[in-house]
């Protein structure tokens, strides 16, 4: 089943290429061994995308980080798959596309709930998230409990303090 998936997206990225709407980057593979090289480029080129997004070079931001989440999905890094996720859904947001939003944390949300324990701070930035798309969208009550899920998850006792934690209680006072 995965293998047809991971297909059916190589297909999609080759198609793209040769109608020239994607450029022609190394894609990494599922069944390439990463040297620390070869992974270290890749969250070089995360930390481009999130340049090109700080500088609302959407169009850009979304090209690449499409391409890199492709990529950590064929090679497993789940993690930096559902940052690349949230991105996408930010730009989403940026570009007032509410349904592509939801469309991306909803991915994420289930992703991460079959890869992750749920007291993994990776639930707090995807919670925070869905609930600034909520305000966006007006629905505060409901934001309200996504973004108070995410300062629980930032405050757990045993993990160290999360950065975060400011923009979840700014976002919380949006709602007020």
């Amino acid at each position: 089943m995965s293998y047809k998936i991971f297909t059916c997206c190589t297909v999609a990225l080759l198609l793209g290429m040769m109608l020239g709407t994607l450029p022609r980057p190394m894609h990494i593979t599922a069944s390439q061994d990463l040297t620390p090289t070869q992974y270290a480029g890749l969250h070089d080129r995360f930390e481009k995308a999130k340049k090109l997004f700080d500088e609302n070079d959407l169009d850009s931001a979304y090209k690449e980080f499409h391409r890199l989440r492709v990529e950590f999905e064929g090679i497993k890094d789940w993690e930096s798959y559902l940052r690349s996720s949230l991105f996408i859904a930010d730009i989403h947001r940026a570009k007032r596309d509410q349904d592509s939003a939801f469309y991306y944390l909803n991915n994420a949300m289930t992703n991460a709930r079959e890869r992750f324990s749920d007291k993994n701070l990776i639930f707090a930035e995807i919670n925070h998230k869905y609930g600034v798309a909520l305000i966006d969208k007006g629905s505060f009550d409901e934001a309200r409990v996504f973004i108070e899920r995410a300062i629980s998850l930032r405050t757990q006792p045993g993990l160290p303090p999360d950065s975060s934690l400011s923009l979840s209680y700014n976002s919380l006072g949006n709602i007020f």
